[in-house]
């Protein structure tokens, strides 16, 4: 799969249509915008963690600060501590805001904002509101914070919440506003799902006309079933060595087993413990904003990612991933295949040079190696997870030794971030044996990732 293409940094084309036959000159058509990154963050970034996020094009981080209670009138703020962020890139403070049934008044947002702005701090860059409920009079209320605060306010919309007079009224107002439109439902931001079964452009369409710019919400955060207290660990942990039972029997993306006792990310799991799990992985973020790129009404703006994963191996697309793919590498694995003989015996190694992984699978990922005449004895896996024998014949593989082997099959279940494999030792025929060797690695959007040599 080709790297990320240049549209995630890049412009969106203007179509200007002429009146009475005749084209517009370029001079009054208005200029393109840039669609911009945002990062949701929930822990301190350090200076270089912050230079490689601005280098990989990040325009603005987002903190959640906590939450505003208006449901009694007088605003109540319950405020988190702000992690330290260092460098250059604006930080945006995320609010939740509670305002129940009663009708919001203008006024009471200059009340708001004099105990908001101790809290929120000098260098803020804008204010992200999340709102469950549409009270009355809320556009009016987030117009007044907006000229109170002098700074921009962005709410959070679901599809259906932009779908109501009301919510209309209120992103007419902001003039930007947050959809939740990808990721895992239930985590990171609220509203993610909603109407997934449709196309992006017709979850967004009753914005078209109305001047609103729109972020497209994707989240970045896994899902587990038991909720995990931290973001899950490397799954390669999990896949490695049939420690659990693999099913895609599962209410979210894929289920596992335990088959023995083992901790995983941060709890000890017991044999027969299940845990059912979804996430975001680089491919299904490439598949995400190729289709928000698609969309030219409304205008999208860019689009947030919910939140940046972990230092080191995490579940679904860990930070190394996320940073090699904003810097425009990937999103699939970069597979080096290479022979070693030594006589009769023949072993093969791959490495994935790459921060992607393949999907989780029981036979998308394999490396085969043939014969073009006679028979090959193979035992072991290596490293891989599973060795199987069987015979190719043209562009068939067939299992099983009942016509001969004359190929055998390492298959690995899930290929890891950076990982190295290694066949078993394979006995050929003769030290001038002619072997092919073919491999095929699948990724979450069913492509593959495939390949051949000879020697």
């Amino acid at each position: 799969m080709p790297p990320m293409k240049w549209w995630l940094f890049g412009w969106i084309a203007v179509l200007v249509i002429g009146c009475g036959g005749r084209t517009n000159d370029p001079i009054d058509a208005p200029p393109p915008l840039l669609r911009h990154t945002v990062v949701w963050v929930g822990e301190a970034i350090d200076e270089d963690v912050a230079a490689r996020l601005k280098r990989a094009g990040v325009a603005r981080l987002v903190i959640r600060r906590g939450s505003i209670d208006l449901t009694a009138g007088t605003p109540v703020i319950k405020v988190d501590p702000a992690p330290n962020i260092a460098g250059e890139i604006p930080v945006a403070a995320a609010l939740r805001v509670e305002s129940g049934p009663v009708k919001l008044q203008p006024e009471s947002a200059s009340v708001l904002w004099r105990g908001l702005a101790p809290v929120v701090g000098p260098t803020t860059a804008e204010i992200v509101v999340d709102l469950p409920t549409l009270s009355p009079g809320i556009p009016d209320f987030i117009r007044a914070l907006d000229q109170a605060s002098g700074l921009p306010v962005v709410p959070i919309l679901t599809v259906s919440q932009i779908r109501t007079t009301l919510g209309l009224e209120l992103a007419k107002a902001a003039g930007t506003v947050i959809v939740p439109l990808f990721g895992p439902g239930g985590v990171g931001l609220r509203g993610v799902g909603d109407a997934g079964n449709e196309p992006v452009a017709d979850r967004l369409a009753s914005l078209v006309g109305t001047g609103v710019r729109v972020r497209a919400g994707i989240v970045l955060t896994p899902r587990t079933d038991p909720k995990l207290s931290q973001w899950g660990e490397d799954l390669n942990l999990i896949c490695e060595g049939g420690r659990a039972e693999i099913s895609t029997n599962s209410k979210l993306d894929r289920a596992f087993v335990f088959r023995n006792p083992m901790g995983w990310s941060g709890r000890q799991w017991a044999a027969g413990d299940r845990l059912d799990v979804r996430w975001m992985d680089a491919v299904r973020l490439h598949s995400a904003l190729r289709e928000v790129d698609s969309v030219f009404l409304p205008d999208v703006a860019g689009w947030d990612l919910v939140t940046l994963p972990p230092a080191g191996g995490a579940l679904g697309i860990d930070r190394r991933a996320l940073m090699a793919y904003l810097a425009g590498r990937g999103p699939a694995p970069s597979l080096n295949v290479k022979l070693r003989r030594q006589g009769r015996s023949l072993r093969v190694s791959v490495v994935n040079q790459s921060p992607f992984a393949s999907v989780v699978s029981g036979h998308g990922n394999w490396l085969e190696v043939s014969l073009e005449s006679g028979y090959l004895v193979a035992e072991d896996a290596g490293t891989f997870d599973r060795v199987e024998l069987g015979s190719r014949i043209g562009d068939q593989w067939k299992p099983g030794i009942g016509s001969g082997v004359n190929a055998v099959r390492f298959t690995e279940t899930f290929v890891g971030a950076e990982e190295s494999l290694t066949t078993g030792p394979i006995r050929l025929p003769s030290s001038r044996s002619q072997v092919t060797v073919r491999w095929s690695v699948t990724l979450s959007d069913g492509s593959v990732v495939s390949g051949e040599l000879s020697d």
